[in-house]
């Protein structure tokens, strides 16, 4: 998109994409099956080295070029150095579709049943989460701000201590209209 009009690009691949994410316009991401990993450099996109394996790959975030961060399917987790992905050693095995930090040393994670995983810096953590709704994304103002949402118009919140519902019967309903 060039601020008018929206124009098709090649990706080089024939793999379904799932998830796109950027820093700027010389460092966006696409992610997709068969564990595909793609880089737009601001001319065209090239595929990224992936020593997990064939798996799909549903989320992605990082805080610059050299730290990015994915799930996915198995509950996936992969880190990239911005020239390859390897896999990160993971605290459950079902799917996580949701990844976000305030920064480096600050990374969450969310999934099925209501999965919440934090990493703070050195290794992934299992966290206690209020539900068992599936969650599929998440993002954060703050590291006492985060938020999470999932199957039914579930919304959970971080404060920094604690997960907890947010309640809300227009969120709600407004969430399985869509």
């Amino acid at each position: 998109y060039d601020g008018t009009a929206w124009t098709a690009m090649q990706s080089g691949t024939t793999a379904t994409l799932l998830e796109v994410w950027g820093i700027d316009e010389t460092h966006v991401y696409a992610t997709g099956s068969g564990g595909t990993m793609l880089r737009f450099d601001g001319t065209r996109w090239s595929a990224m080295p992936n020593s997990a394996g064939p798996t799909e790959i549903w989320g992605i975030w990082g805080d610059s070029p050299t730290n990015l961060f994915a799930v996915g399917q198995n509950g996936s987790i992969l880190r990239s150095d911005g020239t390859s992905w390897t896999a990160m050693p993971s605290p459950v095995t079902g799917a996580l579709f949701g990844v976000w930090g305030s920064g480096p040393n600050d990374v969450y994670a969310v999934g099925v049943q209501g999965a919440l995983l934090h990493y703070d810096g050195s290794s992934w953590q299992l966290a206690v989460s209020p539900t068992r709704k599936h969650l599929f994304a998440v993002w954060g103002s703050a590291p006492n701000d985060v938020y999470a949402v999932g199957n039914t118009g579930e919304i959970i919140r971080f404060d920094g201590s604690s997960w907890s519902a947010v309640t809300s019967t227009a969120s709600r309903q407004n969430l399985r209209a869509v």
